[in-house]
């Protein structure tokens, strides 16, 4: 065998006659001054494939792909393109096994609209409203001391009304009746009671929530009364003195629409 000259030109890869190259796949050369073949090495030897080290592969040899679009993988583990949601979508799980997918987000639940009224003004009023244990309420007298409408926009959406309201009576040994009510309907949906022992007692808070169904797409209003069985009732003070206290103690309604 002569001595090994100039590299030649690869003759064959193992007398194969397919054109598909692998890494695996042998090289052969002949030598340049007789026919005998000189077995070199593997593709991969020759071209020297490493394997590529960890955090060598930089965004700009990545394949292009759609802006908004994430990667994930599909069943097989193969690496997969999760399509872009539109505007407000949020990205969500569909467990073990599944791709993600972006989706609305769900409308129930959701705060529509929140309404508001508040006074710290000094009021009185002498209507009467009876101690009734009722259940439900059946109080329908007193003082209307605060209004507040609504306009839902479902029927079957929530309300969730809460109610604060400051007073006392002028009379001792009376209960105090704090009692929500809607529209024209003569009796109260929900009534919170004190006791007062003393003639002009100091201011106490009256606290209602209540929640329910819309029930309309009208505008619906609810109303606040208060009252007991004699005296004259106030608001917002004591003895005919305001209590606001530069804004300090307010009366108020909220009432917020919940999502179905």
């Amino acid at each position: 065998m002569g001595s090994l000259g100039t590299l030649p030109d690869p003759l064959d890869i193992n007398d194969r006659t397919d054109t598909t190259i692998t890494a695996a796949d042998e090289i052969v050369y002949a030598d340049a001054t007789d026919s005998a073949a000189i077995k070199k090495d593997t593709v991969q030897g020759i071209l020297d494939l490493a394997v590529v080290a960890d955090n060598a592969i930089t965004l700009a040899k990545m394949a292009s792909g759609t802006d908004g679009n994430i990667i994930s993988y599909d069943a097989s583990g193969d690496p997969v393109a999760i399509a872009t949601g539109s505007d407000g979508m949020v990205l969500t799980s569909a467990g073990a096994g599944a791709q993600p997918a972006f989706e609305a987000l769900p409308s129930s639940g959701k705060v529509l609209q929140v309404v508001n009224t508040q006074t710290g003004a000094f009021a009185s009023g002498t209507t009467v409203m009876p101690d009734d244990s009722a259940t439900p309420p059946q109080i329908s007298e007193g003082n209307e001391f605060m209004t507040l409408a609504i306009t839902p926009a479902n029927s079957s959406n929530k309300l969730l009304i809460q109610v604060i309201l400051y007073g006392c009576n002028s009379s001792g040994g009376q209960v105090v009746n704090c009692a929500l009510f809607q529209d024209s309907t003569a009796n109260a949906l929900a009534v919170d009671g004190k006791y007062q022992t003393q003639t002009n007692e100091k201011l106490s808070n009256y606290v209602i929530t209540y929640y329910m169904a819309a029930g309309t797409t009208s505008a619906t209003t609810f109303k606040v009364r208060a009252g007991s069985g004699s005296g004259t009732m106030l608001f917002n003070g004591s003895s005919g003195a305001n209590l606001d206290h530069g804004g300090a103690i307010k009366s108020g309604i909220t009432i917020w629409e919940i999502a179905a």
